[in-house]
């Protein structure tokens, strides 16, 4: 009881997190255009950062996510999209919607 007076409980210290996530600058999106995802690796580390600093916005976790794997599977997904649609170029989109991220690739 005394804890909760003082504001030391969990539930009033969850809410003094969540309002000082909310306090903080919010996410500015991001998007990166790339026509090859394999030896791109600039505009890809790019767009891992993205959605790293995204993921850190909404206090989600990003540490099983490394960027090696994020580029094989970024890889994987987009040489099957582009031969399904047939283009040539992909767009890469990150941004936060309801305090979660969003990430989106389309073919242009």
């Amino acid at each position: 009881m005394k804890g909760r007076e003082e504001g030391r409980d969990a539930l009033t210290i969850s809410r003094a997190a969540r309002e000082a996530r909310e306090k903080e600058t919010p996410f500015a999106p991001s998007t990166f255009a790339c026509s090859d995802v394999r030896h791109d690796v600039q505009t890809i580390k790019g767009v891992y950062e993205a959605l790293m600093n995204a993921k850190r916005a909404c206090g989600e976790t990003s540490q099983d996510l490394s960027f090696a794997k994020f580029h094989r599977l970024v890889m994987e997904r987009t040489e099957s999209l582009k031969e399904k649609v047939g283009a040539a170029r992909m767009v890469f989109s990150v941004d936060v919607e309801s305090g979660h991220v969003s990430f989106k690739a389309k073919a242009e």
